[in-house]
Order: C-alpha cells, then sequence, then structure tokens
C-alpha cells in the first residue's frame, strides 16, 4: 500500500495462479467488486502482479488543482496547510528572475509538448490512421515546409527541434533538440524553490480530499482462483491486528493526520567504534506481570539501558508473530511491529528516544 502524490493509494501484491484480485475492507463494506484490479495489463500483468489504484475524493466544493505536477508533501510536511502562494505569481516569479524573454518554460498540461512536435511533423491535420498517411507527403518534408513557413515567428516556450537524416532506411529522420538549447538550458540552475513554495503538505491536502482509504481501516485481500475464493493479509502490510488466537485477521491502513503522527526529533547516531549491545525483549522488559509496551520500554528501560554503559540495542521479536510464547520467532508480517506492544507511531518514539540517548 503506497501513497502516491497524485491523490491516490496504490496497491500491489504477487499472486500467479489467481484469476480476480480486489481490496476488501471497512472501507468499501468488506464488497470483492467496489475496489478491483483493472482488466488487461493495467491491472494484471503476466508475472503475476495485480494492481489496484483507490483515488481519492474531492470534498464538496473543493476544485481539483489546476496543474498536473501539484504535489502534496503527505510525509514530511505534516501540519504544512496552503502556504497561499498562487501558482501565477510563482510563474510570474520564475519569468522574471528566472528565464530569459520569451523563454517561459511551463506547461499546463503534460500532453502539450508531444502535441506540438505531432503538429510539427503533420501539420494542424495530420493523419489519425495508416491509411491517412499514404495521401501526404512524408513526414520530413512536411516538417521542413512548416519550418519554413514559421521562421519568422517569435520565440516559442518550447525547446527548438530538428530534424537530422542519418542515412538509414528504417530511420529515415531522427527528431533531436538544439545542441545550443540545451547547453544554454543545462548552464542554468534548476528552479526549485519556486516550485517547494507551492508544495502543500498533508493538513492541505486532508482540506480538500477524502482519502480513498482512510486511517485505520481494517482490510485483506481477496483473490479468487481456481480452488475458489479466499481472502489473505498482505505480506506487505505495515500494521496488523491478529485476532484471539494470532491468526492474521486484517491488516489495519496506516497513516495518521497529522495531530497523530509522530515528529522526529532526533537524528541517527553513527556507529560507534567498539558496540556495547543490549539485547532485549520489549514484552517481557517490564517489573509488572503483563506484556509490556513500546512506551513502557521507552520510559523506563532506556534510561537504565543508558546507564549502564551500553551503547546500541538489539530489539527481539517486534514485528508481527503468531504465538506470543515463540518470543517473535513465527513471524508473519516482516514489515509491521507487533500489535501487541502498541502503533507504529509509539515503535517510531522509542527509535528515536533511542537515538537521543546515542543509541
Amino acid at each position: 500500500m503506497h501513497r502516491h502524490k497524485e491523490h491516490r493509494v496504490d496497491f500491489m501484491d504477487w499472486a500467479p495462479g489467481a484469476r480476480y484480485c480486489a481490496l476488501v475492507g471497512s472501507f468499501n463494506g468488506w464488497s470483492p467488486t467496489e475496489n478491483a484490479a483493472r482488466e488487461g495489463h493495467f491491472g494484471h500483468d503476466d508475472y503475476g502482479y495485480w494492481f489496484i489504484v483507490l483515488e481519492d475524493k474531492l470534498r464538496e466544493g473543493e476544485k481539483p488543482d489546476e496543474l498536473y505536477f501539484q504535489q502534496y508533501n503527505y510525509v514530511d510536511d505534516y501540519d504544512k496547510g496552503d502556504s497561499g502562494v498562487t501558482i501565477e505569481e510563482v510563474f510570474k516569479r520564475a519569468n522574471d528572475e528566472y528565464w530569459e524573454p520569451g523563454e517561459d518554460r511551463f506547461i499546463k498540461n503534460r500532453f502539450e509538448l508531444p502535441a506540438k512536435l505531432y503538429e510539427r511533423l503533420f501539420g494542424p491535420n495530420g493523419p489519425q490512421t495508416l491509411e491517412e498517411f499514404e495521401e501526404i507527403a512524408d513526414p520530413e518534408t512536411r516538417y521542413k515546409a512548416w519550418k519554413e513557413q514559421h521562421k519568422n515567428d517569435p520565440p516559442s516556450n518550447l525547446p527548438p527541434f530538428d530534424v537530422i537524416d542519418n542515412g538509414k532506411e528504417y530511420d529515415v529522420f531522427n527528431i533531436v533538440s538544439s545542441p545550443e538549447w540545451k547547453e544554454k538550458f543545462r548552464a542554468k540552475k534548476p528552479p526549485l524553490p519556486y516550485w517547494i513554495e507551492t508544495r502543500k503538505g498533508r493538513l492541505a491536502w486532508l482540506k480538500k480530499y477524502h482519502p480513498a482509504i482512510p486511517h485505520g481501516s481494517k482490510y485483506r485481500v481477496y483473490f479468487n482462483t481456481p480452488d475458489g475464493p479466499l481472502e489473505r493479509v498482505p505480506a506487505w502490510a505495515t500494521f496488523v491486528e491478529p485476532d484471539a488466537e494470532g491468526n492474521q485477521a486484517y491488516a489495519v491502513h496506516w497513516e495518521p493526520p497529522p495531530e497523530l503522527t509522530y515528529k522526529w526529533k532526533n537524528k541517527a547516531p553513527k556507529v560507534p567504534k567498539s558496540l556495547r549491545i543490549y539485547e532485549c525483549h520489549v514484552g517481557i522488559s517490564g517489573s509488572e506481570p503483563k506484556i509490556a509496551s513500546f512506551n513502557d520500554f521507552t520510559e523506563k528501560v532506556l534510561p537504565h539501558i543508558k546507564e549502564a554503559g551500553y551503547n546500541a540495542i538489539q530489539l527481539i521479536g517486534t514485528i508481527e508473530h503468531k504465538d506470543y510464547f515463540t518470543v517473535g520467532y513465527r513471524v508473519t508480517n516482516l514489515f509491521a511491529v507487533s500489535s501487541r506492544y502498541g502503533t507504529p507511531e509509539d515503535f517510531k518514539r522509542l527509535v528515536d528516544e533511542a537515538h537521543g540517548y546515542y543509541f
């Protein structure tokens, strides 16, 4: 489950023997048809991978972003809302401070560049089918005629192109950009500060969109196989809550809002030349007759480890496992911390505090 920058969640799983794949969970009423992989290569390839896209929905009264490359930083800028800097302001600053006159390189549509190139080759009413190609002159002739017709046009906001005949029968011409323009462009420093000012954080995203799968939603992956339907917890789930018997009951989508997200405070320390490793198990680290939590370990055990002179910690049994008496060796999910001890945010706090002690 991966958060994509263009307002969606991508899910991928591998099941070469399956005939059908879908996500079922509390977010869609556990329906096996609501969020299924599309037919064809957009949803299933020849190697057994299944791909499902969950798109965020605009909230009522909100409008989609004007530019296709407008991004939200879901990971770092937790509390950052809308900066208030408009696209028009940024474009004007970039044109005034960065580009030379006539060199406005910003395009609002990702198809503008290939469309312009197609028009240069074939004209405004270019061929749409193979049959139409026989009724017009070859592309190189049409391109040269177009270039001659527009030689006195003002500077374009697109890089200049040219056609080079390489003498090969199977490849009559190559379309290349001007080498002089390339060198001139590479000599400039990219205007990243302009783009960063428009980047919005998770608060702005939550204000504008309904998440496709809300934080805390329970889900499984559903397959239709030759032996019948089955459901399972995805192998790449980052948080799993087993049932009372320790089986994999369901995965939990973990994408907390800014106010519930742990904020990192400390940098990872350098590896010491001489390691003194403290090996421990979170669940049995407390003195009370209960399974200790990540927070218990952070508050009560970390200070003791530091005081005892250790400079490294080896945690045992922290990932999700089936039976507690196995001390964590019957692993069920390699990418999920054990829900017995707390949440992923609690584990982040433990790691961050340990780094603060220079572990």
